[in-house]
């Protein structure tokens, strides 16, 4: 026996300090080495095999003491141990201990396999063969208990996550062990915060530490605590729960179900254990992260939220569940110490703080405020910072440090994801206030309006207003007059102010014969106007918005009920709703009180209609210095939308035929417009110009 030692041990390694930690973990592998040359070679003779025990002990005491010895000498280059660390942390005992050991050992040196195949056979059973050396037996049943023993072991190992088998040890263990605790986790969809000196939020900062009262009061009367975290898409419930740590100053074993699932969607609950096991090493809590994809009534994902609760309970007295949808599921709710946290989208003032963070570095030449875009978009935390990322991409590739208003509206509206398209379509505005010709009074309204979303921070949330209104922050305008007359260019030049996109509303799309459909497709399309705060343009609403008539079956019940819901919805959007009509004597007298702005359009007058004509050719377009647009105006009762239609036709002839804009160009464009309506001209009908048709 004293061959196998000194074997084992040299001389002038005996009492000289580790040279790193593989050669401390090379020592503790002689424990096995020890114990298993010393079975080979005695378990033959009986006699000597039983005289052996005591002297077995005391070499592994000494082996020990050299180890220590070592150790105390190491201080400086081994500062932490994991095999210790484990050791201490799942309360390993001796035996158990030894038998880890024993596992690491075959990851190590293919030697001891072939040790153990000589002990136990070629089809060896690990946990038997360290039993018979840590109690230095031929017979198992020598040891007391052993099937409770046995029983105990697997139980325990099994919790800890060794791979299924148990004769090896599990991968993420061992690279724990070999770099000494510095490895980081190598799992999809897992890993592992760890707590920093972190400075408070700019928003929701007292969620955190309403977290870490809790825990502080709760955490000894209840074995498991659970917070749900729940709120849309990157509203920052990460970010809570990062910040949350910080205060805790502990770990937090970050864990990506849907990740998770999408590695290994049949082995759900081993996954689980191998990620939550983080928690143990690292001494924190769990969070599981994109809960909502197993919140589903598919029967795929039957029992899934059970699996996870199983689970995380046994690793975890905290255990943080997020989620973007409310639990609904209340059994857990009852059953486990559970806490319901929701995290909204952030209010004017708390967005306009995220946005001014957000915007330090970015230097925009139209001077934009950070309230402007935050009244414009009600976006999560993530959003915001996911725009002003993209700005400063765009800035590298354009290769510009300034930036134009248009450039961050553009960003903004890359973090949106909606599905608008499918009853909308998205109208470029391309108008000015200046093209819009309309009674000052008129657009002072407009302009009104606009004011409204401009400064609802200020009214809102700085004046308190919101605490008068339970819906109705947003915008509704009625735009009344007839065909033509810039209805839809004042929507644009709104659009264009506010620099929002807008989306004109395909009523074919919307309005259904079906009871109940038309509603659905409603809520459908201001639920995704809600993602990005556009403005909706309903154009000729009199299909929506007719006067109410009275109820002689059930058609006419349900003609009401759209156009009451219609209207529910629009104080329910906190964005801009337009809506246009031809014939305002058709609207319900009574939906006034319900709509924000009436603006009137009323048929252009001659010097309306001037206006028009002046500006409706761009500078670039070369004019004739003859276009009489006092006799265009006085001559020609039409409306905006005849002119726009006429000025394009004139263009395309001069373009062909000559390299201006002539009066003739003009003259016969009118006469084409005319005759598409119907009229029959006549020769007083064009005047003095009437030779230019010759």
């Amino acid at each position: 026996m004293d061959k196998i030692f000194q074997s084992l041990f040299t001389k002038e390694l005996l009492d000289s300090p580790y040279r790193d930690y593989n050669e401390y973990i090379l020592d503790v592998l002689k424990r096995v080495d020890f114990l298993a040359l010393s079975y080979l070679k005695y378990r033959d003779d009986e006699n000597s095999f039983n005289q052996i025990k005591q002297k077995i002990k005391d070499g592994l005491q000494k082996i020990d003491e050299i180890i220590d010895n070592r150790l105390n000498k190491s201080l400086n280059i081994i500062s932490f141990d994991a095999l210790q660390y484990l050791k201490n942390l799942y309360s390993l005992k001796e035996e158990e201990y030894f038998i880890f050991v024993a596992m690491l050992s075959l990851e190590i040196d293919s030697k001891y396999e072939e040790m153990f195949k000589k002990i136990d056979g070629d089809k060896y059973d690990l946990l038997n063969v360290s039993i018979k050396l840590f109690y230095f037996t031929k017979d198992l049943f020598e040891v007391e208990n052993i099937y409770e023993n046995k029983l105990g072991i697997l139980s325990k190992f099994n919790a800890l996550c060794f791979k299924p088998d148990f004769q090896r040890l599990d991968d993420r263990i061992y690279s724990f062990i070999i770099s000494n605790g510095r490895a980081s986790v190598d799992m999809s969809g897992v890993e592992v915060y760890l707590p920093s000196d972190s400075s408070e939020l700019l928003i929701n900062e007292d969620i955190p530490n309403r977290l870490y009262e809790a825990v502080s009061i709760a955490s000894d009367q209840f074995d498991n605590l659970y917070f749900y975290i729940y709120g849309p898409y990157g509203v920052g419930k990460r970010t809570i729960v990062r910040r949350f740590s910080d205060i805790l100053n502990a770990s937090i074993a970050m864990i990506d179900l849907s990740k998770v699932l999408e590695n290994s969607v049949k082995s759900l609950y081993n996954t689980l254990i191998v990620a939550c096991r983080e928690a143990v090493i690292n001494q924190g809590c769990v969070c599981i992260y994109n809960y909502d994809v197993i919140q589903s009534e598919e029967e795929d994902f039957k029992g899934y939220e059970e699996a996870v609760i199983s689970v995380t309970k046994k690793f975890s007295n905290i255990i943080i569940i997020l989620s973007q949808k409310p639990q609904t599921n209340r059994e857990l709710v009852n059953k486990y110490m559970w806490v319901d946290v929701q995290v909204d989208i952030p209010t004017k003032l708390e967005s306009i703080k995220l946005w001014k963070k957000g915007m330090e570095n970015l230097d925009i030449e139209d001077d934009l405020e950070p309230f402007e875009i935050a009244n414009k978009f009600s976006f999560t935390p993530g959003q915001i910072f996911g725009t002003c990322k993209e700005a400063e991409n765009l800035m590298y590739w354009n290769k510009s440090n300034i930036l134009t208003k248009k450039d961050i509206y553009d960003c903004a509206y890359k973090q949106v994801s909606h599905n608008l398209s499918k009853h909308a379509t998205l109208i470029y505005s391309k108008y000015n206030w200046d093209q819009l010709i309309l009674t000052s009074k008129e657009k002072e309204m407009l302009k009104n309006a606009c004011d409204q979303i401009k400064y609802k921070h200020i009214v809102y949330d700085e004046w308190g207003m919101d605490k008068r209104l339970a819906y109705g922050r947003g915008v509704s305008m009625l735009f009344a007059g007839p065909p033509g007359t810039g209805k839809t260019m004042a929507a644009q030049v709104v659009a264009g102010e506010l620099g929002i996109e807008m989306y004109k509303v395909d009523l074919s799309q919307i309005v259904s014969k079906y009871i109940g459909e038309t509603e659905k497709n409603l809520s459908d399309l201001f639920n995704e106007a809600k993602k990005s705060n556009v403005i909706l343009f309903f154009d000729e609403t009199d299909a929506l918005l007719g006067k109410r008539t009275e109820v002689k079956d059930s058609h006419d019940k349900n003609a009401n009920l759209e156009t009451s819901y219609l209207l529910q919805k629009m104080e329910e959007y906190d964005g801009i709703t337009v809506m246009s009509t031809n014939y305002l004597e058709n609207i319900d007298p009574a939906f006034f009180r319900r709509i924000s702005y009436v603006v009137h359009f009323p048929f252009p007058d001659i010097d309306a209609r001037k206006q028009i004509w002046k500006t409706m050719f761009p500078k670039e377009m070369p004019i004739s210095d003859d276009i009489d647009f006092d006799y265009l105006a006085k001559q020609f009762s039409i409306s905006g939308g005849n002119i726009k239609n006429i000025a394009v036709v004139a263009a395309f002839l001069a373009a062909k035929s000559s390299k201006k804009v002539e009066m003739y160009h003009i003259i016969k464009a009118v006469k084409y417009e005319l005759e598409k309506q119907g009229k029959i001209l006549l020769r007083e009908d064009f005047g003095e110009h009437w030779y230019l048709l010759k």
